[in-house]
């Protein structure tokens, strides 16, 4: 059953999902399924960016609306012509146990999908058509180190408490509460994260070392910080500091930041995809 929201993607029942994926048209040379419903789209464009032309547009990208929907049509329905991508979140450090060892089925090597958005180079044309200045003067006004190496490193810290929380189910909500809800307008941490921050200190007398080692551990297998930050609170962040950074006559929406850093996604950052497409699907140009 269908619960329409104003501005919101219409929600369905698991069961509705996975009758829908099933009258797909089986013409399709490959099907690929995703946890994102109504976001379909934004993986065609990811993918016909990070693959080669005799894989373009020959997919169809089916979101089944959630990882468990994903999970189970893969192991009800498989089919060897599709691939199953689902997000990272914190599997690899909470369930690795529990995680599906087959090559048709994908973990992001990030939290979600748009923790693989930023990169420097697009951020800076983004700003440069908004600003009308040249390269070196945006790098100049933007600063984008500033936010690499305090507001992206304040977001890590944030994601292994949030980690914490999960691993030793703490009855505290963490990731869905969102960037604005510990942050200031001045992109400082706010009274809410710091009594989040107390509440979980109080709930063990051995939490420090168990973050440390939960820490440790996460950057062990990480490359980047950004991997393990929820792409939302990164893209949050990151336009709150442009608008901070820019003219304030100078508007942008987010989503068109957004929208920019897809259509130019580096190849280099799901390579990982693009090997299953061109190697276990055995796909053949021409």
């Amino acid at each position: 059953m269908c619960i329409k929201q104003d501005n919101y993607i219409p929600k369905y029942s698991e069961e509705a999902f996975l009758a829908r994926a099933k009258i797909i048209d089986d013409d399709i040379r490959l099907k690929i399924y995703v946890e994102d419903y109504g976001k379909e789209y934004l993986y065609e464009t990811i993918i016909n960016s990070i693959t080669d032309n005799y894989i373009k547009n020959k997919f169809l990208v089916i979101g089944l609306g959630s990882k468990n929907s994903v999970k189970k049509e893969f192991k009800d329905n498989f089919n060897k012509n599709a691939i199953y991508i689902v997000d990272g979140d914190f599997d690899r450090f909470l369930d690795k146990d529990k995680l599906i060892d087959d090559e048709n089925f994908i973990y992001l090597r990030t939290y979600n999908i748009e923790s693989n958005y930023i990169d420097d180079e697009n951020i800076i044309r983004f700003i440069k058509g908004k600003i009308k200045k040249t390269d070196l003067e945006v790098k100049k006004i933007i600063k984008l180190e500033e936010w690499h190496n305090s507001l992206k490193i304040s977001l890590f810290e944030l994601f292994i408490y949030f980690c914490y929380i999960q691993k030793y189910s703490i009855g505290v909500k963490n990731v869905g509460n969102g960037f604005n809800f510990y942050f200031n307008d001045n992109l400082e941490f706010n009274e809410r994260y710091y009594e989040m921050l107390e509440e979980l200190k109080k709930s063990d007398l051995d939490f420090s070392r168990k973050v440390k080692d939960l820490k440790n551990k996460v950057l062990d297998v990480i490359l980047e910080k950004e991997e393990f930050i929820c792409g939302k609170y990164l893209l949050t962040s990151l336009s709150n500091y442009l608008r901070i950074k820019i003219d304030k006559k100078v508007t942008f929406k987010s989503d068109d930041l957004e929208w920019a850093l897809i259509s130019n996604i580096r190849k280099d950052k799901l390579y990982y995809i693009e090997e299953v497409l061109n190697n276990r699907l055995k796909f053949k140009k021409g």
